[in-house]
C-alpha cells in the first residue's frame, strides 16, 4: 500500500514544467513526447493513460485493497474475492509500469510492486475454495449472458488487434496509429 500510494501519488502530483514535443521515431514515425512531470518521457497518449491509471489507484484501488485485506482477515469470502481482484488490478497495472512506461526514478518501485503482486495474487488464487465460491452462486445466476458478454469482448478485442498488427507483421512495417 505505501509503495502504491508513493509510485501513484508520484505520477499525479509531479508534474513539473515544460512542453510536448514532437520525436521521431526509429522507424520514422513521429510522435508527441508529454516533456513535464514523471511521465515526460512518454507519449502524450501513454503519459495520460498512466496519469489516468494513477489516480484510479489512489482513489479506488488503494481504497479497495485496504477493504480486501480487512475483509480477507475476517475470512469472509468477499474480502477473498475483493482481495483477489484487487491484487489481479495492482498486478495489471504494475506490470503495465514495468514494461510500458518510459524508465523513470520509480522503475524499481513499479518492479517492486509487480513482484508483490504476482506473489500475492497467486497466494490470494490459491487460498480461494473452488467449492465454497461456487455454492455461494444461484441458480438464477446469469452464466450464459456473462459468458457469452465475454466471447463478445473477447472476439471483439482479437480482431480489433488483428485488424491493426496482422497485416504490417506480415510485410515488417510499423501499423499506423499505435503510439
Amino acid at each position: 500500500i505505501p509503495l502504491a500510494l508513493l509510485a501513484a501519488g508520484a505520477g499525479v502530483f509531479w508534474q513539473g514544467t515544460g512542453e510536448p514535443y514532437p520525436f521521431e521515431t526509429l522507424r520514422g514515425e513521429t510522435v508527441m513526447i508529454r516533456g513535464h512531470g514523471l511521465y515526460r518521457y512518454d507519449t502524450v497518449n501513454s503519459s495520460s493513460q498512466e496519469l489516468g491509471q494513477d489516480i484510479v489507484t489512489l482513489l479506488i484501488g488503494t481504497p479497495l485493497l485496504i477493504a480486501g485485506i480487512v475483509l480477507s482477515r475476517k475470512g469472509t469470502l468477499r474480502g477473498q474475492l475483493l482481495l483477489t481482484g484487487v491484487l489481479g488490478y495492482f498486478l495489471y497495472t504494475y506490470t503495465s509500469m514495468c514494461f510500458l512506461t518510459a524508465f523513470n526514478p520509480f522503475f524499481l518501485v513499479y518492479v517492486a510492486l509487480f513482484s508483490l503482486n504476482l506473489f500475492g495474487f497467486i497466494l490470494s488464487m490459491k487460498n480461494l475454495d473452488v467449492d465454497e465460491v461456487a455454492s455461494h452462486i444461484q441458480d438464477g445466476f446469469p452464466r450464459r449472458a456473462i459468458a457469452t458478454y465475454f466471447i463478445i469482448v473477447s472476439v471483439f478485442l482479437t480482431l480489433a488487434w488483428l485488424g491493426l498488427v496482422a497485416s504490417p507483421s506480415l510485410t515488417w512495417t510499423p501499423p499506423n496509429g499505435l503510439e
